[in-house]
């Protein structure tokens, strides 16, 4: 499943995505570096790693 838009680049919905199977993300270039740090701190289930 892939997404484009702002909703790719939410730090509270993009883990919730992430769970629901979300495997691709289309965000624009100011918000890059955002998402990377929340997919970092996120594992595939949606739960926060520790």
């Amino acid at each position: 499943m892939s997404l484009c838009g702002d909703a790719g680049a939410d730090a509270a919905v993009l883990p919730k995505l992430v769970a629901a199977g979300l495997r691709s993300v289309s965000v624009a270039p100011a918000a890059l570096g955002r998402v990377k740090r929340t997919l970092a701190r996120t594992r595939s289930d949606g739960v926060p790693a520790s």
